[in-house]
This record gives structure tokens, sequence and C-alpha cells, in this order.
């Protein structure tokens, strides 16, 4: 799918009187989506004209990059939701091998163990996630 942004931006130079000396093009990847962004540079434009166009140019690709960021960070979030239940769901498994059996190998005794542990890094790694989240968001707000 494609989709075009268009950003407007004062021109320095009145349309009627604009000759224009070049032009300039910049192609990204984000993520296996490709951004392009191109412009005219004027006579009579000066560095201070063509950098603040370019500054705006670059508040729609962060907001790209940002937008690509979060939905990276929301994967992450869901497979750390998983990775909680799935050591949930281990930890009953061998607590219950452990009760009929009265002893497990020792990898799995160390990871019944290390359980405390392991839920503990996983729910640290969520909360971290959904902070880094928010801010994620936050900053996408700012630049739209």
């Amino acid at each position: 799918m494609s989709e075009t942004t268009e950003v407007n931006t004062a021109d320095p130079v009145p349309l009627p009187e604009r000759v224009i000396r070049g032009s300039f093009s910049v192609n990204l990847t984000i993520a296996g989506r490709g951004i392009q962004m191109s412009g005219y540079i004027n006579d009579g434009e000066g560095t201070s004209d063509l950098n603040r166009r370019i500054d705006e140019f670059q508040n729609v690709i962060t907001r790209q990059v940002l937008k690509n960021d979060l939905e990276s960070k929301e994967g992450h979030l869901k497979l750390a939701f998983d990775a909680l239940e799935h050591n949930a769901k281990r930890f009953d498994m061998l607590v219950t091998r452990k009760k009929k059996t009265g002893k497990l190998p020792t990898n799995m005794d160390n990871e019944l163990n290390n359980f405390d542990n392991t839920i503990t890094a996983i729910k640290e790694d969520i909360a971290r996630t959904e902070r880094d989240i928010e801010a994620t968001k936050k900053r996408i707000d700012e630049l739209t």
C-alpha cells in the first residue's frame, strides 16, 4: 500500500518570481517500508530557508520511524505476555511432575528453582516496554 503525505511549507520566494536552482531527494527504507522525500531549491532561498523546509520533512520521517518502532514494541509486549503465560504453564507442569515422581532431572529442577527470577525478569520487561510504548505514543502525538 502506498501512502503519500504532503508537507506544505511557506515559500520564501513568491511563486511567480521563483526560479528553481536545484532539487533534493531522500529515500529511506524502514522495516521494509519505503519513504521518499523530495523538494526544490529555489533561487533566492537561503540556507536557513532550506534547513527549515528539510527540518519539517525530518519531523514527518521521525514520526514514521516512531510508528514503526511502536509496532515493534507492541509486538515485543505481546511476546512478553505470551512468555509469562507459557512460564506459568511450565511451572505448573514441573510442580505436578515433581509431585508424581518425587524428583526432576537437574535441568528441570534448576528451571523450577529459577522460576521466581524468570517471572520477575519478564514482568520487569513488560513494565519497561509499556513505559516505552507510552513515551513513543506521546512523541508521535507531538509530531502529529
